[in-house]
C-alpha cells in the first residue's frame, strides 16, 4: 500500500497545477473536465506536513493555526499518531540508513519504505517482549532492588535506548539541514538598556527554550550534592551538619528522588505521574502530527524544547529509579517504568529536530546536533545517578546518614568512596564535553548572550564538581564553606558583567543590524529634536517673561523715580601736566 501510496502522490506531482484542489492538499483533484475525484486517504499519515510547505510558498489560507475540528471525531486519530510515532522515528532512521541521506519528514513525496516500517515494527516488538520477559518472568533474586542482577537486566534496556539514540545522531548528520545553523542578524529587538538580541522578548515559545538551561544547570548541583556522595562523613564542619541534611535532601530532587529508598508506595505515586507525563507527551506529538501544526509553533516549541528538552534528564533518571528501587514482588509496576523509559528516551531525542525545518520564524533555535548529544550525555548522567548506591558498611547497613547527635567529621573508606568518586569524576567529564562542545560547535544557539549564559552556568555547576571529586579524594571538613563561598563570588561577578554590559558598556557599532542601526539613528533625532526643542520652549518663555517684565519696568521708574540735575555742577578736570 505504500508503494501503491508513493506512486499516486508522483502522478499527482506530474498533473497541471490547475487541476490540484486550492487548499493544498493532494486528497482530492479538480479538474475542469473530469468529475470531482473521491478523498484519497494517505495510508502513512504520520507525514501530513504538507500544511506547513504550503505556508512557505504563501498560499492564503492561514498554515500557523491548526484546523478545529471535534474532539470526538479527532481523538481516535490523535491516539493513532500517537501510537506509531515510536516506531515511525526508527523507520525514518532505517531508511536513512538504506538511502545513505537523511530523510526529510516533511517531504511529502518521500516516506519510509514498506521494509523499514517492518524493520521498525519487529524492533519495538522485540525490545517490548525483551522488558515484558525480562521483569516480570524470572525468579525473585533477579529483582531485589539495587542488587547487580538487576543493574545487569536495566543495563540491557540502557544499551538498547544508546542504539537508537546513536541511531539518530547519524540520521541528523546525515541531514545537512540539521547539522548546521544560521544565525539571523538582519533584525534584533531591544531588551533593556543598551542590549540588543535576536530574541523576540514578547514571544513566550523562547522563555520556553531557555528553562532548558536553567534546568540543566540546577540538574548539574543536584549531582554535586546527590544523596550518594558522602559530604557530611568527608566535607563539613559541625555547625554545617543540619545544612548539608537539608541541601541534599532537597536539591537533588532537580535530578533524582531522594525519599524514595525503600517506599513502595511512594514509588508507585511517583510512576503513576511519570506514566502521565509520558502519555501527555505522546498525546501532544500526536496532536501536532494531526493538525498539521508548523514546527515553528508554540505546540512545538512545548513538545520539542520543554517535555522533551527542559524535563528529560529528570523524566528518565526517575523512571530507572524507580524500576531500580521497586520491590521484587511488583513486576508489572517496574515492566511499566521500563517501557516508558524506552519510549520517551528514544523519542526525546528525534524530537529535538522538528523545529529545525523551521527556523526561518524561529527566533531562539538550537542546533539539532547540539541538542541530540547532549540529551544522549545528561541522560548517561541521569542513568549513573539512578543507579548509584549509596554507601554501605560490611553489615549492609547505609553509612554517612544524617544524625545530628553525634560527630559529622568521618571519613569513609575507599570501597565506599569509589562509587560517588566515579560518579562525580564522569559528571565533571560530562560538563567539561559539554563546554568543549559549546566552543567548538559555534553557534550552538541562534541567540549569542543564551550561549554566554550557558558557558557560565556550566562553568559554576563544574567547579561544583570538582570540589566533591576533591572531598572524595581529599577529605577536609572546610570544602562545603569553600565551595559555597566561591560560588556566592562567581554569581556576584556574573550578575556585576551582566549589569555592566546592558547598561553601562560603550555600543558596539562594527556587527550592528540595520534595524538596529536605524534605532539608535532615530532616538539620536528625537533626542537631538526634542533637546531643540526644549530650548525653544525656554526661550519662548524667556522672551515672554522680558516682555511682560519691560513695560511693568518702565512705569515704575517713570512714577517712582525722580531725576534731580545739581545747581553746582563739578569743576572740569585739570589739564595734564
Amino acid at each position: 500500500m505504500g508503494q501503491a501510496n508513493a506512486e499516486h502522490i508522483e502522478m499527482m506531482d506530474q498533473l497541471p497545477e490547475d487541476s490540484i484542489a486550492t487548499n493544498g492538499s493532494p486528497n482530492c483533484l479538480n479538474s475542469p473536465g473530469t468529475p470531482e475525484m473521491p478523498p484519497f486517504i494517505h495510508p502513512y499519515k504520520l507525514v501530513p506536513f504538507d500544511r506547513f510547505r504550503m505556508a512557505e510558498v504563501g498560499a492564503e489560507e492561514d498554515f500557523s493555526k491548526p484546523p478545529a475540528f471535534p474532539i470526538w471525531r479527532g481523538l481516535p486519530n490523535l491516539l493513532l499518531y500517537a501510537f506509531f510515532f515510536t516506531p515511525f522515528t526508527f523507520a525514518i532512521l532505517q531508511q536513512t540508513g538504506m538511502d545513505g541521506k537523511g530523510l526529510d519528514p516533511y517531504d511529502s513525496k518521500r516516506a519510509p519504505s514498506r521494509s523499514a516500517w517492518i524493520v521498525a515494527a519487529i524492533y519495538y516488538t522485540m525490545v517490548s517482549l525483551l522488558c515484558i520477559f525480562l521483569f516480570t518472568v524470572l525468579p525473585d533474586a533477579w529483582y531485589v532492588p539495587r542488587s547487580k542482577w538487576l543493574i545487569s537486566l536495566l543495563a540491557l534496556l540502557i544499551c538498547a535506548i544508546w542504539f537508537q539514540q546513536a541511531l539518530t545522531f547519524r540520521y541528523i548528520l546525515l541531514s545537512p539541514r540539521l547539522a548546521s545553523l544560521k544565525k539571523n542578524r538582519d533584525i534584533k529587538y531591544k531588551l533593556c538598556g543598551n542590549a540588543y538580541s535576536t530574541m523576540n522578548p514578547r514571544n513566550l515559545s523562547n522563555y520556553i527554550s531557555i528553562t532548558v538551561v536553567l534546568s540543566e544547570f540546577f540538574q548539574f548541583l543536584a549531582v554535586t550534592f546527590h544523596p550518594s556522595v558522602p559530604w557530611l562523613c568527608q566535607g563539613v564542619r559541625e555547625e554545617d551538619e543540619a545544612f548539608i541534611v537539608k541541601l541534599q535532601r532537597y536539591l537533588p530532587e532537580a535530578l533524582v528522588p531522594t525519599y524514595a529508598f525503600v517506599l513502595d508506595r511512594y514509588l508507585e505515586i511517583l510512576l503513576a505521574v511519570l506514566v502521565a507525563f509520558v502519555a501527555l507527551y505522546l498525546v501532544l506529538i500526536g496532536r501536532f502530527v494531526q493538525s498539521q501544526a508548523p514546527p515553528s509553533g508554540s505546540l512545538a516549541t512545548i513538545i520539542s524544547e520543554f517535555m522533551a528538552g527542559t524535563f528529560f534528564t529528570a523524566v528518565v533518571a526517575r523512571l530507572l529509579s524507580v524500576a531500580n528501587q521497586l520491590s521484587a514482588d511488583r513486576r508489572v509496576s517496574r515492566m511499566v517504568a521500563t517501557l516508558c523509559l524506552f519510549v520517551y528516551a528514544t523519542t526525546a531525542v528525534f524530537v529535538a529536530t522538528i523545529r529545525a525545518f523551521g527556523h526561518s520564524r524561529i527566533d531562539l533555535l538550537y542546533l539539532p546536533k547540539w541538542l541530540c548529544v547532549e540529551r544522549i550525555l545528561k541522560g548517561s548522567v541521569g542513568f549513573f545517578a539512578a543507579l548509584l548506591p549509596k554507601p554501605t558498611s560490611s553489615t549492609g547497613e547505609v553509612v554517612c546518614t544524617p544524625i545530628l547527635d553525634g560527630p559529622a567529621f568521618q571519613p569513609l573508606d575507599w570501597v565506599n568512596r569509589l562509587g560517588p568518586l566515579l560518579f562525580e569524576g564522569f559528571a565533571l567529564t560530562i560538563v567539561l564535553l559539554h563546554l568543549y562542545l559549546l566552543r567548538r560547535w559555534h553557534p550552538t544557539c541562534s541567540v549569542s548572550f543564551v550561549i554566554r549564559v550557558r558557558k557560565a552556568l556550566l562553568g559554576i555547576a563544574a567547579w561544583g564538581q570538582a570540589c566533591a571529586f576533591l572531598m572524595l579524594l581529599l577529605p577536609w571538613q572546610g570544602w562545603l564553606v569553600l565551595l559555597i563561598t566561591t560560588w556566592a563570588l562567581a554569581m556576584a561577578v556574573l550578575v556585576s558583567l551582566a549589569v555592566f554590559k546592558v547598561f553601562f558598556s560603550p555600543p558596539n557599532f562594527e556587527n550592528e543590524a540595520p534595524n538596529v542601526q536605524q534605532m539608535r539613528l532615530q532616538a539620536e533625532r528625537d533626542r537631538i529634536f526634542k533637546k531643540g526643542a526644549d530650548r525653544a520652549v525656554q526661550s519662548k518663555k524667556r522672551t515672554s517673561r522680558l516682555s511682560r517684565a519691560v513695560p511693568s519696568f518702565k512705569e515704575t521708574c517713570q512714577g517712582q523715580v525722580k531725576v534731580s540735575v545739581p545747581n553746582n555742577p563739578l569743576p572740569p578736570p585739570p589739564p595734564p601736566p
